[in-house]
Protein backbone atom coordinates (compact mmCIF):
# COMPACT_ATOMS: atom_id res chain seq x y z
CA UNK A 1 0.00 0.00 0.00
CA UNK A 2 2.85 2.40 0.80
CA UNK A 3 4.31 1.90 -2.69
CA UNK A 4 0.89 2.50 -4.27
CA UNK A 5 0.46 5.76 -2.33
CA UNK A 6 3.97 6.86 -3.25
CA UNK A 7 3.37 6.22 -6.96
CA UNK A 8 0.05 8.09 -6.93
CA UNK A 9 1.67 11.06 -5.19
CA UNK A 10 4.42 11.12 -7.80
CA UNK A 11 1.77 11.05 -10.55
CA UNK A 12 -0.19 13.94 -9.01
CA UNK A 13 2.95 16.07 -8.67
CA UNK A 14 3.52 15.79 -12.43
CA UNK A 15 0.28 17.61 -13.28
CA UNK A 16 1.62 21.21 -13.04
CA UNK A 17 4.52 20.26 -15.34
CA UNK A 18 2.10 18.65 -17.78
CA UNK A 19 -0.19 21.69 -17.76
CA UNK A 20 2.75 24.01 -18.42
CA UNK A 21 4.14 21.87 -21.25
CA UNK A 22 0.75 21.46 -22.94
CA UNK A 23 -0.35 25.09 -22.43
CA UNK A 24 -2.54 25.92 -25.47
CA UNK A 25 -2.01 29.66 -24.95
CA UNK A 26 1.77 29.56 -25.33
CA UNK A 27 2.90 32.16 -27.86
CA UNK A 28 3.78 30.30 -31.06
CA UNK A 29 3.40 32.82 -33.86
CA UNK A 30 6.85 32.42 -35.48
CA UNK A 31 8.63 29.30 -36.78
CA UNK A 32 11.13 29.49 -33.91
CA UNK A 33 8.42 29.80 -31.26
CA UNK A 34 6.52 26.95 -32.87
CA UNK A 35 9.61 24.73 -32.65
CA UNK A 36 9.87 25.58 -28.96
CA UNK A 37 6.16 24.91 -28.45
CA UNK A 38 6.46 21.59 -30.31
CA UNK A 39 9.40 20.55 -28.13
CA UNK A 40 7.44 21.47 -25.02
CA UNK A 41 4.45 19.41 -26.15
CA UNK A 42 6.65 16.41 -26.87
CA UNK A 43 7.93 16.64 -23.30
CA UNK A 44 4.35 17.09 -22.11
CA UNK A 45 3.23 13.92 -23.87
CA UNK A 46 6.22 12.08 -22.31
CA UNK A 47 5.13 13.30 -18.88
CA UNK A 48 1.57 12.16 -19.58
CA UNK A 49 2.86 8.68 -20.41
CA UNK A 50 4.90 8.73 -17.20
CA UNK A 51 1.86 9.79 -15.19
CA UNK A 52 -0.34 7.08 -16.73
CA UNK A 53 2.28 4.43 -16.01
CA UNK A 54 2.68 5.58 -12.38
CA UNK A 55 -1.07 5.43 -11.81
CA UNK A 56 -1.41 1.99 -13.40
CA UNK A 57 1.54 0.71 -11.35
CA UNK A 58 -0.11 2.11 -8.23
CA UNK A 59 -3.27 0.11 -9.01
CA UNK A 60 -1.22 -3.06 -9.46
CA UNK A 61 0.70 -2.54 -6.22
CA UNK A 62 -2.57 -1.92 -4.42
CA UNK A 63 -3.91 -5.24 -5.69
CA UNK A 64 -0.81 -6.99 -4.33
CA UNK A 65 -0.14 -8.84 -7.59
CA UNK A 66 2.86 -7.11 -9.14
CA UNK A 67 4.44 -9.11 -11.99
CA UNK A 68 8.15 -9.65 -11.46
CA UNK A 69 8.96 -7.86 -14.71
CA UNK A 70 7.40 -4.64 -13.35
CA UNK A 71 8.81 -4.76 -9.82
CA UNK A 72 11.75 -2.49 -10.67
CA UNK A 73 9.51 0.49 -11.47
CA UNK A 74 9.13 2.12 -8.07
CA UNK A 75 10.54 5.60 -8.75
CA UNK A 76 9.58 8.45 -11.05
CA UNK A 77 13.05 8.37 -12.63
CA UNK A 78 12.76 4.69 -13.56
CA UNK A 79 9.31 5.17 -15.10
CA UNK A 80 10.28 8.42 -16.87
CA UNK A 81 13.32 6.80 -18.49
CA UNK A 82 11.28 3.78 -19.58
CA UNK A 83 8.61 5.94 -21.25
CA UNK A 84 10.86 7.70 -23.74
CA UNK A 85 9.25 6.96 -27.09
CA UNK A 86 10.70 5.81 -30.39
CA UNK A 87 11.66 8.59 -32.81
CA UNK A 88 9.33 7.06 -35.37
CA UNK A 89 6.41 6.08 -33.18
CA UNK A 90 5.04 7.65 -30.02
CA UNK A 91 3.37 4.38 -29.11
CA UNK A 92 6.48 2.27 -28.55
CA UNK A 93 9.53 2.66 -26.27
CA UNK A 94 12.84 3.90 -27.57
CA UNK A 95 14.62 1.12 -25.60
CA UNK A 96 12.75 -2.10 -26.28
CA UNK A 97 13.74 -4.09 -23.22
CA UNK A 98 11.25 -6.68 -21.95
CA UNK A 99 10.65 -4.50 -18.87
CA UNK A 100 9.97 -1.36 -20.91
CA UNK A 101 7.66 -3.20 -23.30
CA UNK A 102 5.72 -4.58 -20.33
CA UNK A 103 5.39 -1.10 -18.84
CA UNK A 104 4.17 0.33 -22.15
CA UNK A 105 1.55 -2.40 -22.15
CA UNK A 106 0.06 -0.68 -19.11
CA UNK A 107 -0.10 2.71 -20.80
CA UNK A 108 -1.97 1.69 -23.93
CA UNK A 109 -1.98 3.76 -27.12
CA UNK A 110 -3.34 7.26 -27.59
CA UNK A 111 -7.08 7.61 -27.19
CA UNK A 112 -9.09 8.99 -30.11
CA UNK A 113 -9.58 12.15 -28.08
CA UNK A 114 -5.83 12.54 -27.62
CA UNK A 115 -5.19 11.96 -31.34
CA UNK A 116 -7.81 14.54 -32.26
CA UNK A 117 -6.39 17.07 -29.77
CA UNK A 118 -2.93 16.66 -31.25
CA UNK A 119 -4.20 17.04 -34.81
CA UNK A 120 -6.15 20.13 -33.79
CA UNK A 121 -3.04 21.61 -32.17
CA UNK A 122 -1.00 21.05 -35.33
CA UNK A 123 -3.72 22.72 -37.41
CA UNK A 124 -3.72 25.63 -34.99
CA UNK A 125 0.03 26.11 -35.44
CA UNK A 126 -0.47 26.15 -39.19
CA UNK A 127 -3.22 28.73 -38.81
CA UNK A 128 -1.00 31.00 -36.69
CA UNK A 129 1.52 31.29 -39.53
CA UNK A 130 -1.04 31.86 -42.28
CA UNK A 131 -0.52 35.12 -44.10
CA UNK A 132 -4.03 35.95 -45.26
CA UNK A 133 -4.53 39.57 -46.37
CA UNK A 134 -6.86 41.30 -43.96
CA UNK A 135 -7.12 38.35 -41.58
CA UNK A 136 -6.67 39.31 -37.94
CA UNK A 137 -8.30 37.23 -35.23
CA UNK A 138 -10.76 39.05 -33.00
CA UNK A 139 -9.10 39.53 -29.58
CA UNK A 140 -10.96 38.20 -26.51
CA UNK A 141 -11.69 41.69 -25.14
CA UNK A 142 -13.36 42.69 -28.42
CA UNK A 143 -15.37 39.45 -28.52
CA UNK A 144 -16.54 40.12 -24.96
CA UNK A 145 -17.75 43.60 -25.94
CA UNK A 146 -19.52 42.17 -29.01
CA UNK A 147 -21.33 39.64 -26.83
CA UNK A 148 -22.47 42.40 -24.47
CA UNK A 149 -24.04 44.20 -27.41
CA UNK A 150 -25.43 41.02 -28.98
CA UNK A 151 -27.46 40.05 -25.87
CA UNK A 152 -27.62 36.40 -26.98
CA UNK A 153 -30.49 34.19 -25.81
CA UNK A 154 -30.53 30.35 -25.75
CA UNK A 155 -33.18 30.22 -28.54
CA UNK A 156 -31.18 32.39 -30.96
CA UNK A 157 -29.91 31.13 -34.31
CA UNK A 158 -26.66 32.97 -35.10
CA UNK A 159 -24.55 33.56 -38.22
CA UNK A 160 -20.80 34.26 -38.33
CA UNK A 161 -20.15 35.21 -41.99
CA UNK A 162 -16.33 35.36 -41.83
CA UNK A 163 -15.51 32.87 -39.10
CA UNK A 164 -11.73 32.83 -39.57
CA UNK A 165 -10.13 30.65 -36.89
CA UNK A 166 -13.24 30.78 -34.69
CA UNK A 167 -12.36 33.53 -32.20
CA UNK A 168 -15.99 34.70 -32.15
CA UNK A 169 -17.59 31.36 -32.99
CA UNK A 170 -15.82 29.50 -30.17
CA UNK A 171 -17.48 31.77 -27.60
CA UNK A 172 -20.88 32.06 -29.29
CA UNK A 173 -21.43 28.34 -29.87
CA UNK A 174 -22.42 27.44 -26.32
CA UNK A 175 -24.61 30.51 -25.83
CA UNK A 176 -27.06 30.03 -28.70
CA UNK A 177 -29.35 27.35 -30.11
CA UNK A 178 -27.46 27.16 -33.41
CA UNK A 179 -24.41 28.80 -34.92
CA UNK A 180 -23.78 28.77 -38.68
CA UNK A 181 -20.40 29.79 -40.10
CA UNK A 182 -19.01 30.82 -43.47
CA UNK A 183 -15.27 30.82 -44.20
CA UNK A 184 -13.51 31.06 -47.55
CA UNK A 185 -10.00 29.87 -46.62
CA UNK A 186 -9.55 26.08 -46.93
CA UNK A 187 -7.15 25.69 -43.99
CA UNK A 188 -9.42 27.74 -41.76
CA UNK A 189 -12.41 25.68 -42.93
CA UNK A 190 -10.65 22.48 -41.85
CA UNK A 191 -9.68 24.03 -38.53
CA UNK A 192 -13.27 25.16 -37.86
CA UNK A 193 -14.65 21.72 -38.69
CA UNK A 194 -12.14 20.03 -36.39
CA UNK A 195 -13.28 22.37 -33.63
CA UNK A 196 -16.83 21.18 -34.25
CA UNK A 197 -18.27 24.23 -35.96
CA UNK A 198 -21.09 24.02 -38.49
CA UNK A 199 -19.97 25.39 -41.87
CA UNK A 200 -22.85 26.34 -44.13
CA UNK A 201 -20.88 28.18 -46.79
CA UNK A 202 -17.47 29.25 -48.03
CA UNK A 203 -17.57 32.65 -49.72
CA UNK A 204 -20.18 34.67 -47.80
CA UNK A 205 -21.18 36.48 -51.00
CA UNK A 206 -22.07 33.15 -52.61
CA UNK A 207 -23.95 31.78 -49.60
CA UNK A 208 -27.62 31.29 -50.52
CA UNK A 209 -29.01 29.82 -47.31
CA UNK A 210 -32.64 30.57 -46.60
CA UNK A 211 -32.23 31.04 -42.85
CA UNK A 212 -32.97 34.38 -41.24
CA UNK A 213 -30.81 34.85 -38.17
CA UNK A 214 -31.71 36.34 -34.81
CA UNK A 215 -28.12 37.54 -34.43
CA UNK A 216 -25.21 38.10 -36.81
CA UNK A 217 -21.74 38.64 -35.30
CA UNK A 218 -18.85 39.37 -37.60
CA UNK A 219 -15.35 40.74 -38.12
CA UNK A 220 -15.13 41.21 -41.90
CA UNK A 221 -12.09 42.33 -43.91
CA UNK A 222 -11.52 46.10 -44.12
CA UNK A 223 -9.64 46.44 -47.43
CA UNK A 224 -11.27 48.77 -49.98
CA UNK A 225 -14.24 49.27 -47.63
CA UNK A 226 -15.13 45.58 -47.94
CA UNK A 227 -16.63 45.74 -44.45
CA UNK A 228 -19.42 47.92 -45.85
CA UNK A 229 -20.32 45.21 -48.37
CA UNK A 230 -20.34 42.53 -45.68
CA UNK A 231 -22.54 44.55 -43.34
CA UNK A 232 -25.00 45.44 -46.12
CA UNK A 233 -25.34 41.83 -47.27
CA UNK A 234 -25.64 40.43 -43.74
CA UNK A 235 -28.36 42.94 -42.83
CA UNK A 236 -30.37 42.80 -46.06
CA UNK A 237 -30.15 39.08 -46.85
CA UNK A 238 -29.85 37.26 -43.54
CA UNK A 239 -30.92 39.30 -40.51
CA UNK A 240 -34.37 38.38 -39.20
CA UNK A 241 -36.98 40.95 -38.28
CA UNK A 242 -36.27 42.13 -34.73
CA UNK A 243 -32.77 40.68 -35.15
CA UNK A 244 -29.48 42.37 -34.31
CA UNK A 245 -26.19 42.65 -36.18
CA UNK A 246 -22.95 43.36 -34.33
CA UNK A 247 -19.83 43.87 -36.40
CA UNK A 248 -16.25 45.02 -36.13
CA UNK A 249 -15.62 47.70 -38.76
CA UNK A 250 -12.87 50.05 -39.82
CA UNK A 251 -13.48 53.70 -38.86
CA UNK A 252 -12.98 54.58 -42.55
CA UNK A 253 -16.64 54.23 -43.62
CA UNK A 254 -17.53 56.88 -41.05
CA UNK A 255 -15.27 59.62 -42.41
CA UNK A 256 -14.25 58.79 -46.00
CA UNK A 257 -15.68 61.16 -48.61
CA UNK A 258 -16.13 58.49 -51.28
CA UNK A 259 -19.62 57.89 -52.62
CA UNK A 260 -19.63 54.37 -51.15
CA UNK A 261 -18.81 55.62 -47.65
CA UNK A 262 -21.29 58.49 -47.86
CA UNK A 263 -24.09 56.14 -48.99
CA UNK A 264 -23.21 53.78 -46.15
CA UNK A 265 -23.42 56.56 -43.54
CA UNK A 266 -26.78 57.67 -44.90
CA UNK A 267 -28.11 54.12 -44.76
CA UNK A 268 -26.53 53.49 -41.34
CA UNK A 269 -28.32 56.52 -39.89
CA UNK A 270 -31.61 55.52 -41.54
CA UNK A 271 -31.61 52.11 -39.79
CA UNK A 272 -30.63 53.57 -36.43
CA UNK A 273 -27.13 52.10 -36.33
CA UNK A 274 -24.85 52.72 -33.37
CA UNK A 275 -21.07 53.03 -33.69
CA UNK A 276 -18.56 52.78 -30.85
CA UNK A 277 -14.82 53.30 -31.42
CA UNK A 278 -12.71 50.54 -29.87
CA UNK A 279 -9.79 51.60 -27.65
CA UNK A 280 -6.56 52.25 -29.51
CA UNK A 281 -4.48 49.08 -29.72
CA UNK A 282 -7.47 46.74 -29.36
CA UNK A 283 -6.13 44.51 -32.14
CA UNK A 284 -2.51 44.58 -31.01
CA UNK A 285 -2.84 41.02 -29.56
CA UNK A 286 -3.63 39.90 -33.12
CA UNK A 287 -0.55 41.52 -34.60
CA UNK A 288 -1.89 44.79 -35.99
CA UNK A 289 -2.18 48.35 -34.78
CA UNK A 290 -5.15 49.11 -37.02
CA UNK A 291 -7.93 51.12 -35.42
CA UNK A 292 -11.41 49.63 -35.38
CA UNK A 293 -14.91 50.22 -34.09
CA UNK A 294 -18.00 48.22 -33.30
CA UNK A 295 -21.38 48.78 -34.91
CA UNK A 296 -24.78 47.56 -33.80
CA UNK A 297 -27.81 47.57 -36.05
CA UNK A 298 -31.28 46.36 -35.03
CA UNK A 299 -33.92 45.42 -37.60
Amino acid sequence: MKTAEKLRTLAEKLQPQIDNAMDPNRLADTPRRQRIAQSMREEGRHLIRTQKALLRLADIHESGAVPEILQGFTTKKAVYEATFCSNRNEEEPSRKTPENIALWGLIGGKTEEEKRAEYLWKLEQEVKLLKIPGFFQTPPAVVERMLTWADLKPHHVVLEPSAGAGAIADVVRDKALQLDCCEINLTLQEYLREKGHRLVGEDFFEYRGGTRYHRILMNPPFEKLADIDHVFRAYESFLADEGRLVSVMSPSPFFHTTKKAEEFREWFDSVGGIMEPLPEGSFKPSGTGVNACLVRIDK
